[in-house]
């Protein structure tokens, strides 16, 4: 009889830790907010471009087919960009509340609907493993699980899963991933790759926090795009780089002097192959090898500004 007892409450104790672990990385709740920002690189620094902030909120449930899902609320911004430094053009908001997202506790997975389409699709699985390929929105080329690390997130182990491509897409931006519980660098509802492409410019995505609660990530005190000192910063700031296409060296210019701002060089497969401090103007004249490249403005962990680089042999 105590054996039989004893069985019983060890179930239940088993069943009850096991429901936790499949819960704790759930942050798909009603209240959860998502952080994005967007920059389009045109072709030359001369051209103009489009910068967008994206602020998705879910608010509630709703039930279509059945299913239960989160109601999903899209805030975005887009300023238009004056080419070579030129300042701030037209600027336009716009918002998304026909869009919907289901999170299967029991499988790990996100399922994405909406009013526009109404064919659930597969949004996140967050039972990766290395090696696995990851569906994309653009057929370039599907992004490959290359590692995973497991993160803090909110008193709770999380997995990290760090994205590549192969050798024959050019352009992906080496910090791809995405994060259990959480979701994609490249936007919420976007599928990979990480960068979108309209005529000749292409569009790069940035997760810039993420908060359930009074919970935020990565650490801040809110995760609000439209009100933060970030976004001022950002349309205040500017960078040229300049000749591009390059032979012997090219120039770089803020638009104001900065400290600890970073360069960072990337070939086409993600590769970190160069690094140099920032501070006003700078000409870089080290740099030698040749072919399309990817550069990262960085102050500290921070993504200030990004393009292509083209260096053309003598």
């Amino acid at each position: 009889m105590k054996k039989c007892r004893l069985i019983k409450i060890t179930t239940v104790f088993f069943l009850f830790i096991s429901s936790l672990i499949s819960a704790q990385t759930n942050f798909f709740q009603t209240g959860a907010t998502w952080g994005y920002s967007s920059l389009e690189h045109p072709d030359t620094p001369f051209d103009p471009y489009r910068e967008w902030l994206e602020q998705s909120t879910l608010t509630g449930d709703t039930t279509i087919n059945n299913l239960a899902y989160k109601k999903l609320h899209r805030h975005i911004k887009e300023t238009d960009m004056q080419g070579n430094g030129g300042g701030i053009g037209n600027i336009v908001y716009f918002d998304y509340s026909t869009e919907y997202i289901r999170f299967d506790s029991l499988n790990k997975k996100v399922f994405y609907i909406s009013d526009l389409n109404p064919i659930e699709r597969l949004l996140y699985n967050f039972n990766l493993n290395i090696g696995d390929t990851v569906p994309n929105d653009s057929g370039i080329a599907p992004l490959i699980i290359d590692s995973i690390e497991n993160i803090s997130l909110f008193g709770y182990v999380a997995k990290k899963y760090f994205l590549i491509t192969d050798t024959s897409q050019a352009g992906i931006n080496p910090e791809q991933y995405i994060i259990e519980g959480i979701g994609g660098s490249n936007g919420l509802t976007i599928l990979q790759p990480h960068e979108g492409f309209i005529l000749s410019s292409y569009i790069v995505t940035d997760l810039l926090c993420f908060q359930l609660n009074n919970d935020v990530y990565p650490t801040g005190s809110v995760c609000d795009v439209f009100t933060r000192i970030k976004e001022n910063d950002k349309n205040k700031f500017s960078v040229t780089v300049f000749p591009n296409p390059f032979q012997k060296s090219f120039h770089l210019n803020l638009s104001s002097p900065e400290k600890s701002m970073t360069l960072k060089i990337f070939d086409i497969v993600g590769k970190e192959i160069y690094t140099k401090l920032i501070w006003d103007k700078e000409e870089i004249n080290d740099f030698t090898p040749s072919g399309l490249f990817f550069w990262k403005l960085m102050k500290k962990e921070e993504l200030i500004s990004s393009g292509k680089l083209l260096h053309i042999e003598n």
